[in-house]
């Protein structure tokens, strides 16, 4: 019996269209970096200025994209049909864009987890579960990725794709 749930934010409760190719390109000339092959795989790597400044080029870039944002429909149904269990979030946005995504949403969870808590999707998982308080044999997380369903996994967790 599932006891709590966890969910990703973009893609799978929203679409928020950011332009992945000109954050990449900004990230990497503030802060001289030669080419991105996975931006949380680079922000691991450099010091805490430098991710800083990274985050406030992503933020401004997923403020822009949030006149333009959808929400899933399917992550939703589900997000209502849950809404009496835990909620966890975990997303790789800021946490100022995902307060103003929630506001817009009018959606609420008892735990938050951002890429300021942890660029590694299977870490945030734990600190959700951790927060949570349950047995992650009973825990569901709903994602839209192949790499939210092998965090899951690794977890322990159960998964379900939307």
């Amino acid at each position: 019996m599932i006891e709590a749930v966890i969910f990703d934010l973009d893609g799978t409760l929203v679409n928020i269209p950011i332009d992945y190719k000109r954050l990449y390109s900004k990230i990497e000339e503030n802060l001289q970096i030669p080419k991105i092959e996975g931006l949380t795989r680079t922000l691991e790597t450099v010091n805490k200025d430098k991710r800083e400044k990274a985050f406030q080029i992503w933020k401004n870039e997923e403020l822009e994209a949030l006149t333009k944002m959808t929400t899933n429909k399917k992550g939703m149904h589900l997000y209502k049909t849950y809404s009496n269990k835990p909620l966890a979030l975990i997303t790789m946005q800021g946490r100022e864009t995902v307060n103003l995504i929630l506001k817009e949403l009018k959606a609420k969870f008892q735990f938050i987890i951002t890429r300021e808590d942890s660029l590694d999707r299977a870490e945030q998982l734990k600190i959700a579960v951790k927060k949570l308080e349950t047995d992650p044999g009973k825990i569901l997380i709903v994602g839209d990725r192949e790499s939210d369903a092998m965090a899951a996994k690794n977890v322990g967790c159960n998964f379900m794709r939307v």
